[in-house]
């Protein structure tokens, strides 16, 4: 993958009926959930397409392999040493939000805002048009680098939806080829709704902001955050939260609040719990009741209380982190189509582990390059197919598995053959024609890569996650 923003104002929103709270952490309504076990499936039918067979596309198929598969493999103490260590690496390209300067330099907001370059190279494509340099020159204009000032305000937000974080502010799309229409290289992550940012810069027309996420810097369009002060912005990440499972949970649209028609959670969305009997006049005796956030016309934020329903796919707080919830966890994402840095709603190589991790409060940085780095990483280049399946036959399933320019979730062996799961274009399953995936699929790594070696020969690294 790639490598990569009052008191009286707060005192006016603490009186509007949507306004931010800060009661106590909401307790529990539901009985905490014990882990299920599963007879092993069978192996079953074997799948030409993908080099696979039909029973490995059930995580309890690659639970029942594991050792111990509901034992807690980190603790939360040890999940929060291991996202300190992810944020303390200046090499993962991630960022302690709460710890970032509360101010910037002109230099240092300069060399951030540059930090893809002043604009798309020359030879990229929109479309079936090489890139012009009126596009080129109104792209770098637009940065605003003449607006900076010897000490720059870093502000705080969060997304209030699904939001595209891309290179340079600007929403024109650039491709390698004028035929492509998948891989807009200027669209480098997407950001949760409810995710914190520190909003660093704006663009000279107003639309955009230079955002710093935890785990990357772009631009995100104006409309898709919502400013609030460090206070409420620390408060709100501190309250009880459920976490979303699945891989996509639409909500209903709501008759009192038509502006959250049509919000879709996706994986590791995190939801402040609100304290509540009602929402939307409906009650909450069978459904959570959390807050959403909503963008005022001032462009800050304010919040709307809305129902979760007991019967989907959430967890309050953070599930406990077992070889079976972690396989369950990522098969959710079996099937999704494939979208680079989130195009078409879908999950990248990079994205699919990171949000499988996410569900329960891991941290892993954007980037396969960089993912690779956490834990415990070990270098197999060196090593001859052999030895790098006898290597990786002894770790967990979860592991992170780098070739260049792609990552991959391991799931073990199986009839001496290892198998991952990824969301990727496509391979060769030998003896077999190419097959074009564009999907999240499980896959032999016998199967070719376009270089004619095998996946596991392609494999470059592994990253165990773990605490050292």
């Amino acid at each position: 993958m790639k490598t990569r923003f009052a008191a009286l104002l707060l005192a006016v929103l603490l009186l509007c009926a949507g306004c931010v709270r800060t009661e106590a952490p909401v307790p529990q309504k539901t009985p905490a959930s014990v882990p299920e076990t599963a007879a092993a499936p069978a192996r079953g039918d074997y799948i030409p397409a993908t080099d696979a067979y039909t029973g490995m596309n059930d995580p309890d198929f690659w639970a029942a392999l594991c050792a111990a598969p509901d034992e807690t493999r980190m603790t939360a103490a040890e999940i929060a040493a291991f996202n300190a260590a992810v944020l303390a690496d200046p090499e993962t390209l991630c960022a302690d939000l709460r710890a970032y300067p509360q101010t910037l330099s002109r230099a240092a907001l300069e060399q951030i805002a540059l930090t893809y370059g002043k604009w798309p190279d020359s030879g990229r494509y929109t479309g079936s048009a090489l890139i012009t340099q009126e596009q080129q020159r109104a792209i770098y204009q637009n940065i605003n680098l003449g607006a900076a000032a010897d000490s720059n305000p870093v502000r705080c937000a969060f997304a209030v939806r699904n939001a595209a974080l891309r290179s340079w502010p600007s929403d024109l799309p650039v491709y390698e080829s004028a035929d492509d229409v998948e891989y807009d290289l200027a669209r480098e992550s997407t950001l949760r709704l409810w995710e914190p940012v520190l909003v660093l810069h704006a663009s000279a027309d107003g639309a955009w902001l230079l955002v710093q996420a935890y785990n990357y810097t772009g631009w995100v369009a104006a409309d898709d955050l919502a400013l609030t002060d460090r206070t409420q912005w620390e408060a709100l990440q501190d309250r009880a939260f459920l976490v979303v499972r699945a891989a996509r949970l639409a909500l209903g649209d709501s008759v009192y609040t038509p502006a959250l028609d049509g919000t879709v959670l996706t994986m590791g969305t995190r939801l402040p719990r609100a304290d509540a009997t009602a929402a939307d006049n409906a009650g909450t005796a069978n459904a959570w009741a959390v807050l959403l956030p909503l963008r005022a016309e001032d462009g800050t934020l304010t919040t709307a209380e809305a129902r979760i329903p007991f019967g989907d796919d959430v967890s309050e707080g953070f599930p406990a982190l077992t070889d079976r919830a972690l396989l369950r966890q990522v098969f959710r994402l079996l099937g999704q189509r494939y979208g680079w840095g989130g195009m078409f709603g879908g999950w990248d190589c990079s994205s699919l582990c990171a949000d499988a991790y996410a569900v329960f409060g891991v941290m892993l940085p954007r980037n396969s390059s960089r993912q690779v780095r956490t834990g415990v990483s070990t270098d197999l280049s060196a090593y001859s197919d052999a030895d790098k399946l006898t290597f990786l036959g002894a770790l967990r399933p979860g592991a992170l598995l780098e070739i260049k320019g792609h990552m991959m979730f391991w799931l073990g062996v199986s009839d001496g053959r290892g198998y991952v799961i990824h969301s990727t274009h496509g391979f060769q399953p030998q003896g077999q024609p190419f097959t074009v995936a564009n999907s999240v699929v499980v896959s032999s790594v016998d199967a070719l890569r376009s270089n004619g070696k095998s996946i596991l020969t392609n494999i470059r690294a592994a990253a165990d996650v773990k605490n050292p």
